[in-house]
């Protein structure tokens, strides 16, 4: 019985030296590490530019579109951030509204906010904003920094030094 238990252990101790050697072959999880270091810098330069946005938009854009005797307290993007890179910090695409407005526009999907715009600015600056919405663009480090130095620019009239 003896003789039996070490064969087994044995054989155990080959198949183990066998696989611990093998790399696993599953992607999802292999990390290339210097690849996500840089995506986590980007979603935090992408998250400066946001707030930035949000800052500059409310000093060129001081009314609400829909109200305009209400102050504007949020930047709202007619063509969502997330199905247009090249329009994210576009101006043109910045739609001036107050708490409220953005929220019912979001919540009940209010028609009121888009005719407001619709009717400020008129079909073309749809028209030009359904074309440069297929504009391929992508977020890159130096693209990002350079869009921080020109809201930083509108909102404090020189850049700043990073944050981080």
């Amino acid at each position: 019985m003896r003789r039996k238990v070490n064969e087994t252990k044995a054989i155990f101790d080959q198949i183990y030296n066998v696989y611990k050697n093998i790399k696993p072959k599953c992607k999802g999880k292999i990390v290339n590490h210097t690849v996500k270091r840089k995506r986590l810098e980007i979603r935090k330069l992408e998250k400066y530019a946001d707030k930035l946005f949000q800052e500059a938009g409310k000093k060129l854009y001081p009314v609400s579109v829909v109200e305009t005797r209400l102050p504007t307290e949020v930047i709202h993007h007619f063509i969502p951030k997330s199905q247009s890179n090249n329009l994210r910090y576009d101006f043109k695409n910045a739609c001036p509204a107050t708490n409220g407005q953005h929220f019912r526009y979001h919540t009940c999907g209010d028609p009121m906010l888009t005719n407001a715009f619709i009717r400020d600015r008129g079909q073309d600056w749809i028209d030009d904003l359904e074309v440069r919405r297929h504009i391929v663009v992508k977020q890159t480090k130096e693209r990002l920094e350079a869009v921080i130095v020109e809201l930083e620019t509108i909102i404090y009239g020189k850049p700043k030094k990073l944050p981080f």
